[in-house]
């Protein structure tokens, strides 16, 4: 089992060139793109998408899934400009304050969708603010779908998210079960260790170095590749 390890690089910085460099300190070879220069992924103009690719391609950097914005909608907002964003594989996050925030209804409208093109992102901190024992609760239903992990954990007292291992996300529980069971898919941070919000978050360079540093202690901690 060797796991990847990617990130919100925009938690980092607005400007890509510093979201790389951090990237690079700590030989981190994919990001999660949600946005650039303040601009979400899903508004990108082609000359930006030109720029972007050109400094991923100096940078040796790939890209391990997009964090779009599809879904968080209001219930009566018109569906033809989701639909338009959803020509792509989908992973659904256990986001709090939407139907599949809970661990029974992510696996609902999985199961009720029955695609392949329909997949699970399971992040610890989500099910925590949720009231929900990530391991215990929620892991072994989730993990026949399971191809993606945002690394963040919380405290359940207060909500408030910390670095992985350090709240009451289950996190090394539920990595040595993915090492059992031979997980080879990505590992993302995601630290909202400054800022968290609805559509997204902010640690700062320091922050995230934090953040990777604390999820690569528990990966050698527990024996587990990463690359």
């Amino acid at each position: 089992m060797t796991v990847t390890l990617s990130g919100f690089a925009d938690e980092i910085s607005s400007d890509p060139r510093e979201q790389l460099a951090t990237l690079a300190a700590e030989s981190i070879t994919h990001l999660e793109l949600r946005s650039a220069w303040s601009v979400n992924v899903a508004d990108f103009t082609g000359g930006q998408i030109a720029a972007l690719r050109a400094l991923l391609g100096d940078a040796g950097v790939r890209v391990s899934a997009i964090g779009s914005p599809i879904g968080k909608i209001p219930l009566g907002a018109p569906l033809g400009p989701e639909l338009d964003r959803m020509r792509l594989v989908l992973a659904h996050e256990n986001e709090k304050e939407i139907f599949g925030a809970v661990p029974g209804r992510c696996a609902d409208l999985i199961t009720a969708v029955n695609s392949p093109a329909l997949r699970a992102t399971f992040d610890a901190a989500n099910f925590v603010q949720c009231g929900v024992r990530p391991f215990s609760e929620a892991y072994g239903l989730l993990r026949p779908y399971l191809v993606y992990l945002q690394v963040k954990d919380a405290l359940a007292a207060t909500g408030e998210v910390v670095p992985a291992g350090r709240g009451d996300g289950q996190v090394r529980e539920t990595l040595a079960a993915l090492r059992d069971s031979g997980f080879e898919g990505f590992m993302s941070l995601e630290p909202h260790l400054a800022q968290a919000g609805r559509y997204g978050g902010f640690s700062g360079p320091e922050g995230f170095t934090r953040a990777a540093r604390s999820l690569k202690f528990i990966l050698n901690e527990l024996g587990i590749p990463y690359r």
